[in-house]
């Protein structure tokens, strides 16, 4: 589920997309142009333009036309894990084979080969210096531009099976980890929470 800039919500499901604004609802399925019915990740680029992640690839919606992109125009992988778009207007997607950026113009794959921990990327997102965040079935991995940088339980990440970001505007980031709890990071030191500290669940 997103909000957009207009207040409208925008809901994925296994059955297409949904959205609200308010007082009426419509909804887009694979016979108005969407990908896949299975929708897993929403983002709105600063134009307005929405940017829908599928089992089936990458759909646009400007509100009027689709587009969907595939592996055949550069995706790592069809079906998309997470979606991200960063302030530059750059859109990063993450599948089970990689991240795939796109530029507007041209595709980039990146994968362990690169730096990324593991190919497998369940969440991004975009902190307020412009760097990004993957979190990873193999650990966590940020990326400003030029450098990658990768974090695991050694350096104090509750668990390498990392499932979920959220960013704090202060900026302290959180991750939710499989079965080990919550990592929160503020940038040189680790703190995680866990069901012995009140969480219902690791």
């Amino acid at each position: 589920i997103i909000i957009d800039s207009q207040n409208i919500l925008w809901f994925g499901t296994l059955g297409g997309l949904s959205k609200y604004n308010g007082s009426t609802w419509t909804s887009y399925k694979q016979t108005d142009g969407l990908a896949s019915p299975v929708v897993t990740s929403i983002a709105m680029d600063p134009q307005g333009v929405g940017w829908f992640g599928t089992t089936g690839g990458v759909s646009r919606f400007d509100g009027s036309s689709w587009e969907t992109y595939t592996t055949v125009d550069g995706l790592a992988d069809n079906y998309i894990l997470s979606t991200a778009i960063d302030a530059r207007g750059i859109k990063w997607f993450g599948t089970s084979r990689g991240i795939s950026r796109f530029d507007g113009t041209t595709w980039k794959i990146y994968t362990t080969a690169d730096g990324l921990a593991d190919n497998h990327v369940s969440s991004i997102a975009v902190d307020s210096e412009g760097v990004r965040w993957f979190a990873t079935h193999g650990g966590l991995s940020s990326f400003d531009g030029t450098t990658w940088k990768t974090y695991r339980t050694d350096d104090g990440l509750a668990r390498n099976h990392v499932s979920s970001i959220a960013l704090e505007p202060r900026g302290d980031i959180w991750f939710g980890t499989c079965r080990g709890g919550v990592s929160r990071f503020n940038g040189s030191s680790w703190e995680t929470y866990t069901s012995a500290d009140g969480l219902a669940s690791n």
